[in-house]
């Protein structure tokens, strides 16, 4: 078993290398391909993501050739607060092997007690808060960006955000797919498109990203086009 932790969490050590045995007593958040569970400790909540074990093609390259997603959780998640974004805090990731390659993996991190962007998905009339979040989401989404972090997941399911006073925060989470590299107005069209929100709400975000970025908004709507058949109003 290889188990990195987090030098911040090194209190939580004798907890974390035991997860893979209690796994399933945690309380399910989120169940599909993986499996995500919420536990209660005594040092807060935890999150731990369990990886399903990849079929056996996958497990050579996860073994020998690339990082794992648990691994790649933890070092994405690292650089993200590096570059000063939001992301739930890094705590470990395990990754067990049999026969010498990788079978089961987990990733483990913070709490974050955020809203999912999702539920902008069932709005139907838009209030001025909601427009006020929708375009502080688009100058992050535009920041994000000009650092070079390029969500290829960037879906309305990964994104969390939260009022602190008169600011409003967003947390990455899910970022096993991120992207260090330059981003291109076009490839940002195809990012915001992903977020699968409605025409309104979609050209709220994207005519403020394009101001903050002082770029056209054809160039967004031309990566969205290059993706997808959907048509938006503009």
């Amino acid at each position: 078993m290889k188990l990195v932790i987090n030098q911040e969490y090194n209190h939580l050590s004798d907890w974390i290398k035991n997860i893979p045995s209690f796994f399933q007593e945690g309380k399910t958040i989120y169940k599909s391909r993986n499996e995500i569970k919420i536990f209660d400790t005594n040092f807060g909540k935890i999150v731990v993501k369990s990886f399903k074990i990849p079929h056996i093609a996958n497990r050579f390259v996860y073994s020998f050739l690339r990082l794992s997603k648990a691994e790649r959780s933890y070092a994405y998640s690292l650089e993200i607060l590096k570059r000063g974004f939001g992301t739930p805090s890094p705590v470990a990731y395990i990754e067990r092997f049999k026969a010498g390659l990788l079978s089961d993996s987990y990733y483990v991190s913070t709490y974050s007690d955020g809203l999912l962007m999702r539920n902008f998905n069932f709005i139907e009339k838009l209030t001025e808060e909601d427009i006020d979040i929708l375009k502080a989401f688009a100058r992050f989404t535009a920041r994000l960006h000009e650092k070079e972090v390029y969500h290829q997941d960037y879906s309305p399911g990964n994104i969390l955000y939260k009022k602190s006073g008169e600011t409003i925060l967003f947390d990455l989470i899910d970022v096993n797919r991120v992207q260090f590299k330059k981003v291109t107005g076009k490839m940002a069209g195809k990012a915001l498109c992903r977020l699968e929100f409605s025409n309104e709400i979609f050209k709220i975000i994207a005519e403020e990203y394009a101001l903050q970025r002082g770029i056209p908004t054809f160039i967004l709507y031309a990566g969205i086009n290059e993706l997808t058949s959907r048509r938006v109003d503009k």
